[in-house]
Formats: structure tokens, sequence, C-alpha cells
């Protein structure tokens, strides 16, 4: 829902100065419509952030931003402007002197019912490791490795970073395919071509969802029953919405099927195993 890619119309250059992870910061979060939102203090303001596992910066949520910069996104081109950020501050991480974007997110806040201060990338933290703990609605950011215990007998999906997205490879129709890994969506998401293409596997249901993007731009997405013979990203059927992802693909350099969203994955705990790029559920 919430893709932002570091390639842009002008590119731009996110500059990190001074990075802290001490142990383990424990944030508490929201979970609305599937986003994760957490509290974080930027130039001294306390604010509400999605956090955002498919980007590798920092937007702030700015009505009154200049049109200078345009910044490419999974449904399109969003304009703003850069923005320079003193200090940001979770929990005891701590970062100072950073590049953000500004644009209006307005019509994200009243899609979600919130005030939001803006977006928060995962690359930001440069972790080990991330716990998401949907039970008790904490996130734990860590620089250290994850205990084997805990993630004894779970499911993984194996990924790598391109751009600074983490794109997973699941068995759908019998084929391994692409899967950007994401905080930052609401539900999954898989190409339509692939819907088309695996027949009587996918299912439509006759539900529509109302898609809105950061530019504030809305897009109807049709709602689809898969059913599938191997690993999958979790359980043998899932309900996906279609979406197009040859754009995204192109930018990427590499074909895109579709979007895993991580609250969708597992409503327990997920392990985002930063070192040995894994994601446990």
């Amino acid at each position: 829902m919430l893709k932002f890619i570091h390639k842009a119309v002008c590119m731009i250059t996110l500059t990190f100065l001074s990075n802290a992870l001490i142990a383990n910061t424990i944030v508490p979060f929201e979970l609305i419509s599937g986003l994760i939102i957490i509290e974080a203090e930027i130039n001294g303001e306390l604010g509400s952030y999605i956090l955002d596992s498919g980007s590798n910066g920092i937007l702030i949520n700015s009505s009154s931003s200049k049109s200078d910069v345009s910044y490419q996104t999974l449904s399109g081109i969003v304009e703003g402007s850069e923005t320079k950020i003193s200090s940001l501050k979770l929990g005891d991480f701590e970062s100072n002197e950073l590049l953000g974007f500004s644009t209006d997110l307005t019509s994200l806040e009243l899609y979600l019912e919130k005030n939001l201060a803006g977006i928060l990338g995962c690359a930001i933290f440069n972790p080990s490791s991330f716990e998401f703990n949907f039970m008790e609605k904490r996130l734990i950011i860590s620089d250290k490795k994850i205990d084997s215990r805990r993630i004894d007998g779970m499911s993984s999906i194996n990924y790598k970073v391109v751009d600074d997205l983490p794109i997973g490879e699941v068995f759908i129709g019998g084929v391994k395919r692409s899967f950007i890994i994401d905080t930052g969506a609401s539900s999954h998401f898989m190409d339509l071509d692939l819907i088309l293409e695996l027949g009587e596997q996918s299912v439509k249901t006759g539900v529509t969802k109302n898609i809105l993007t950061a530019s504030g731009e809305s897009n109807i997405s049709d709602e689809y029953i898969i059913t599938n013979s191997g690993d999958d990203p979790s359980q043998n059927s899932f309900k996906a919405y279609s979406k197009d992802f040859t754009a995204l693909s192109k930018e990427l350099g590499q074909n895109i099927h579709g979007l895993i969203s991580l609250s969708k994955l597992s409503d327990k705990v997920i392990y985002f195993d930063v070192l040995n790029k894994k994601v446990y559920y």
C-alpha cells in the first residue's frame, strides 16, 4: 500500500551521520487497518508514524510542502520536497542529521481516521532483528541475533534486499515467485497476470477494496481466494487483492509477483532476521 523506493525522478540521497541502537529498543504499536503505527519523536515533536519495511527513508506529513522533488512509489509518483531532520528518537534509538521527504498525507489520515506525522522506513534502524508481537502490540528492534529457541518450529521465508526492499521467494502454483515483504500494507496483493495464470487456483470473491496510496490516489482492487499446492505466504489458502506490479518490476529490474502484508501473515509473533535474511512466522 505504501511503498517508497529510493530511486526517485530526482534522486534522494539519505544520510545517516549517527545511529545508536542500544541492545533492545521496545516500542508499543497500534494496528489500524493492518498498518503498524508507532510513536516517534522527530525534531523534538512526538507524532504517529506508519512503520514501513518497504521504505528506506522518512516521509514527513506536511500540507504546505513544495513540489520540487518526485518520489517513486508502488502506485506512481509522489510529489513533495526534501527536508532536513536534525534528530529522530524512538525508544532507545536515536539518529541525527537525516534527510527526509515532505508530502501531504491528508487523504491517508482521513482513511485511517488518525493524525499522522509521517512514515518511517525500517531500513533507517539498521538492526540485526525485529520482533513483531501482534498479541501484545509490541515491537522489539534489536542489535542482537534472534534466540534459536524462539524460532524453533516456525515457518520461514528467505528474502533478499533489492533497493532496500525485502523480497521473499515463495511457491505459488508450483513455481517460485518474488513477493515484497511489507509492514506498510494492509493486505496481501498479487499481480493480476499471475492471478489469471493460476486459473482454477484463484477464485474471485466479488469483494472489492478501496486502496489508498500515499499520493492520495484511490484504486479499486478485486479480492481473490488463492489455493496453493506448495509453500505460500501463510497457508494453503489465502486472500489477495489484484494489483499491477509492472512499473515496480521495471523499476527494480526483476519480476515482482506480489506483496506480502506482515500483519496478515500471522496474528501472533513474527521475527525479521535481518542478519540471515529470513522472516519467521
